[in-house]
Parts: structure tokens; C-alpha cells; sequence
């Protein structure tokens, strides 16, 4: 399903600008915004107080930040 899976055409892109592309989808799998809120990493459209709408929360920064950090150091 290309329309639920982006990301998949950003890995040539990125191999073509001598760039790495990160996947941040796959660790963010069980964490969208229907989760619940000690699981999900993104707020729903009425979101908890002092979030942003739509936006990844604390613990979807430290999600992504960690894929980010494992395409660096390679673990």
C-alpha cells in the first residue's frame, strides 16, 4: 500500500544524495494517535492539555530520536 508506506521512495532519494534515510514509521507502529496516552507517540486532534494537535508528544521525540541515534551509532 504506497499511500500508507512513504517512505519506502525516500530511501533511493536519500541514497542519491548521499544521505541516510532514517524509518521512523516502523518504531512508531502501535503508537499512533488511537493509542492509548502511555502508548501513543503522536496527539490526536483534541489532545492532551499543553500539546499540540497532530504533532508527535515527548515520547514520540524520543522515539524518533532514537532511530535516529541507532542509523548513527548503528546498534
Amino acid at each position: 500500500m504506497p499511500l500508507l508506506r512513504p517512505w519506502r521512495s525516500g530511501t533511493s532519494g536519500a541514497a542519491a544524495a548521499h544521505a541516510v534515510f532514517v524509518d521512523t514509521y516502523t518504531p512508531s507502529l502501535g503508537h499512533d494517535m488511537c493509542a492509548g496516552a502511555q502508548q501513543r507517540w503522536i496527539e490526536p486532534p483534541l489532545p492532551a492539555a499543553g500539546r499540540a494537535p497532530l504533532h508527535p508528544n515527548p515520547a514520540g521525540q524520543q522515539g524518533m530520536a532514537a532511530a535516529v541515534l541507532a542509523a548513527l551509532t548503528g546498534r
